[in-house]
């Protein structure tokens, strides 16, 4: 049983940053949403929601994004300015436990912008 757990753990840790796909998949819901040109770069995934860090290409301006994943694509929920907090990703329609634990993981930046 313990090994089943660890391998558990670590397949969810690994899970909890973007594929390339769904950071392409991701991308093109932003670009759908309002058509920003510049990096989307970090994406926090946890079950079917996102919140994916936005830098503009004038680079003066950079936002949060929280998406949703139905039929087997992203959907953009919200965009704005600050890291989303829980209540403000419920508001959304996150489920509070996912919602806990995309705000924890995006706070401690699990999911960073390559070096």
């Amino acid at each position: 049983m313990p090994v089943l757990l660890l391998l558990t753990t670590v397949a969810l840790s690994s899970a909890i940053c973007a594929s390339a796909a769904d950071h392409k998949a991701v991308f093109g819901a932003i670009m759908r949403h309002d058509h920003v040109t510049g990096t989307v770069f970090p994406i926090t995934i946890v079950g079917n929601y996102a919140e994916a860090g936005v830098s503009r290409a004038s680079g003066n301006t950079s936002e949060s994004v929280l998406l949703v994943k139905k039929n087997g694509s992203w959907k953009v929920l919200a965009a704005g300015g600050r890291a989303y907090n829980v209540a403000s990703m419920e508001r959304y329609g996150i489920p509070r436990a996912t919602a806990t634990t995309l705000a924890r993981k995006v706070q401690q930046g699990v999911c960073a912008a390559p070096g």
